[in-house]
């Protein structure tokens, strides 16, 4: 709220000031008043604007904190605290850390292009939050990066074993769009599905 008062004063003063110079000028007398004064003013509120905005978070702030830390350790920490009140046992994690392997392995639901973690935790019969706690407790991955790990795993057999087009077979494997297969499968192997069908085929 702080934020959002001093950004509406930055605009509302120099417009009532704008205001009431040109009554004065229309209805009175002439004024420069504002003239001079409005560059101040302007001078002010971009000063006010750039600090405030710098310090926002996310923002530069963050950055700048974090640029000496270890990213690894300062993600799992936060992971621990969201969790820590949690009433999973490591028996509870890992249950639905199989369950998890068997909708993936057996049912292959990764195929699905519009699976959302709603959609997984309703095809497993388990609650949203769980999964998440599973996946970046015990697997260490959070969502998009375990469903891609899949796709890219299927994509990689079809890359090797089929004559389908790369955008097909991105398709195929769940993806929504070619950019998006491209970016996943480059994350995972290093390379572009091109190069490890050339690399890879058997054909």
């Amino acid at each position: 709220m702080g934020w959002l008062t001093a950004l509406a004063l930055l605009v509302g003063i120099p417009w009532g000031l704008f205001a009431i110079n040109l009554t004065l000028n229309n209805l009175l007398f002439p004024s420069e008043m504002y003239t001079p004064f409005s560059s101040l003013l302007l001078l002010i509120a971009v000063t006010f604007l750039a600090t405030w905005a710098l310090r926002q978070k996310p923002g530069f702030e963050e950055i700048f904190d974090d640029i000496n830390k270890d990213d690894e350790p300062r993600v799992l920490s936060a992971t621990q605290n969201k969790y820590k009140t949690s009433a999973l046992s490591e028996d509870n994690l890992q249950h639905i850390a199989n369950k998890l392997e068997n909708a993936m392995q057996q049912e292959k639901i990764y195929l699905n292009a519009a699976l959302s973690l709603p959609i997984l935790a309703k095809s497993i019969n388990t609650s949203s939050n769980y999964i998440s706690q599973t996946l970046n407790e015990r697997l260490q991955v959070n969502f998009f990066d375990y469903v891609n790990g899949y796709r890219v795993k299927h994509a990689k057999n079809e890359l090797t074993n089929s004559n389908k087009t790369v955008l097909d077979i991105a398709m195929d494997a769940g993806f929504n769009s070619k950019s998006a297969f491209y970016t996943a499968f480059k994350k995972y192997t290093g390379i572009t599905p091109m190069q490890y069908r050339k690399q890879h085929t058997s054909l």
